[in-house]
């Protein structure tokens, strides 16, 4: 078995109406961003009003697959945003239901002085086989008010018990390599269009090796994706294989340091019309041939022709448990004129930045996409792209390769699926033109 320590980020921080929070920087911390979490009720200037009137954001985690979960503590550090008290906390667990606390407290200090926060849980958290949620309550003198937060993290482990022959010790890792059942498969590409920085840009659109592809087919229709049919980054034949390591390479000092996510392309729906705010419809005569349960499958939404404007564009979908009707957070598409781009990606404005779009609150992941609602008329056409992401490395500089070994490094190595289709979405922190991005990737299997 492979025992994998992790810690949450803001990006598993869901926040409910009525209170609003915002991920912000510069208001003279030390270590930002902060988490800034305002009260914009005055139903909540208690913390037994907090409760009673959901006045929270929730973090959600749960066990790898064919695993069990075990949560041990949680951690902060939080600050009132104001002199103004009693500002505090309260927080509970999906456990039973929210219905206790879990721990709760006044803040004592203001701004930019942080207060540490340390909850150990008890034996409740141990050997858990669903996710669990938590939720942490927050409550001012009025409303308007703010309690911050940073360093937000939950410790714990997730057991993993293998399964389909899986690589799961540095013994069997040994082996299989003595056996020779190792190869090494090279990859190339160089975007031939400019991509502007801080703009998530997909990598299976660019000429080099492998051929691109441009996600042509019959509009707003699921159309499968494999190594068979698309190619893609060759990862051999075996029939389950795992991950060892990954080597990146770039040639121009201009998109580094670059993040880069290995993703199994799974399925997309072409040439979505920005032209209407009428909710689009999709074609699922077909299904995910991979993942069929949804889980840990993410959205992206590929710009496949220019849009003027910067719309917001929400998605229905069917979550991992078959629940159809979930709906994504509303989020706001950049106006980048280069195909390729992921269209709700830009750190530079509001409700946008990430590669993949933020699922209904619990959902961790989607079998399939319904339909797709923006919420003022443009110009252009994007595709819809079920993905996979298998893995996350990047390039730091033009002056060295970087590799990363996953058993080594992550305790863990990632399966790829038979017949996937293997591709990069990567973000510049630079303008990225046609510089030749290279690597390799090293597979395993026993």
């Amino acid at each position: 078995m492979i025992l994998k320590r992790f810690n949450t980020t803001f990006s598993d921080i869901y926040v409910n109406s009525p209170a609003t929070g915002v991920a912000t920087s510069g208001i003279s911390y030390s270590d930002e961003p902060v988490y800034v979490f305002t009260n914009n009720t005055s139903a909540a200037t208690t913390a037994a009003l907090a409760v009673s009137n959901n006045v929270y954001f929730s973090i959600y985690v749960k066990p790898f697959s064919n695993g069990q979960l075990t949560v041990t503590n949680i951690s902060f550090k939080a600050a009132r945003g104001g002199a103004s008290t009693a500002r505090g906390y309260v927080l509970r667990s999906s456990l039973d239901n929210f219905a206790s606390d879990i721990a709760t407290a006044d803040l004592a200090t203001q701004r930019p002085t942080f207060t540490d926060v340390s909850i150990d849980l008890g034996s409740d958290f141990i050997g858990l086989d669903d996710g669990v949620e938590f939720r942490i309550y927050c409550y001012t003198p009025s409303s308007g008010q703010s309690v911050d937060f940073d360093d937000i993290t939950i410790t714990g482990e997730s057991t993993i018990i293998s399964t389909n022959n899986g690589i799961s010790s540095y013994k069997e890792l040994v082996e299989s390599v003595e056996a020779g059942k190792e190869c090494t498969y090279y990859w190339r590409k160089a975007p031939s269009v400019t991509v502007t920085q801080g703009i998530w840009f997909d990598m299976s659109m660019s000429p080099g090796m492998p051929v691109p592809q441009y996600y042509a087919a019959t509009p707003m229709q699921a159309t499968p994706m494999s190594f068979s049919g698309d190619k893609g980054i060759v990862h051999g034949y075996a029939p389950t294989k795992y991950l060892k390591s990954i080597t990146t390479l770039g040639t121009q000092a201009n998109p580094y340091p670059m993040n880069m996510i290995l993703c199994d392309y799974l399925m997309f729906y072409p040439f979505i019309d920005e032209g209407t705010t009428d909710p689009q419809v999709l074609d699922n005569t077909n299904s995910l041939t991979r993942y069929t349960d949804g889980e840990g499958v993410r959205i992206m939404l590929v710009t496949q022709g220019a849009r003027a404007g910067s719309p917001y564009v929400t998605v229905s979908y069917t979550n991992q448990d078959g629940v159809s009707g979930r709906t994504t957070v509303s989020h706001r598409m950049n106006n980048e004129i280069f195909n390729g781009g992921i269209a709700t990606s830009n750190r530079a404005i509001a409700d946008s930045g990430n590669p993949f779009l933020a699922l209904q609150q619990g959902d961790t992941g989607v079998r399939s996409v319904e339909s797709v609602t923006l919420a003022t008329a443009d110009v252009g056409l994007f595709a819809i792209v079920l993905v996979k992401p298998i893995a996350q490395t990047q390039i730091l500089a033009v002056s060295a390769p970087y590799e990363k070994d996953f058993l080594v490094g992550n305790n863990q190595v990632p399966e790829i699926k038979n017949d996937a289709y293997l591709n990069w979405v990567v973000c510049p922190n630079g303008i990225f033109n046609a510089s030749v991005t290279q690597g390799d990737l090293k597979v395993i299997w026993n």
